[in-house]
């Protein structure tokens, strides 16, 4: 579950460049530059697959508890690049944009990423804080 929760969090920023390069654009981003764009995926891929065996983004010891690994800086840097290169992105087309409209319409594609860095530091900072257990408990009463 680990290592789909860090392949989608990465493929979340890759998907939200893409979305916001056609909202801004109008069109579809070209193929060499996705398949740029997807190489820092192969990479966490790589790493996601080999993780078993080398410990590099996250360990689960003999009490069933997670560890990050030293890896887990690489994972945020290449989730975090796509995030903040489509902010860069809307950010710049809403200065250059000489309609109010448009700019009304582009604007919220930057505000996007505030909620993403106020969790970002809570997870970052305080692991604990960003997760919590619930305890369920059930009986069983005969009639």
């Amino acid at each position: 579950m680990n290592s789909l929760y860090y392949l989608s969090m990465t493929m979340i920023g890759y998907k939200w460049l893409n979305y916001v390069y056609i909202c801004t654009f109008k069109e579809d981003l070209q193929t060499k530059v996705k398949r740029l764009l997807q190489i820092p995926i192969l990479i966490l891929m790589f790493l996601i697959l080999t993780n078993h065996f080398n410990h590099f983004l996250f360990v689960i010891d003999s009490n069933n508890l997670y560890h990050r690994g030293m890896g887990i800086y690489i994972h945020w840097i290449i989730s975090w690049s796509y995030i903040v290169l489509a902010t860069i992105m809307s950010l710049y087309v809403t200065i250059h944009t000489k309609s109010k409209f448009q700019r009304k319409e582009i604007l919220p594609y930057f505000y996007f990423v505030i909620a993403l860095i106020i969790g970002s530091i809570i997870q970052m900072y305080c692991p604990s804080s960003a997760s919590f257990q619930v305890g369920i408990t059930i009986s069983y009463c005969p009639s």
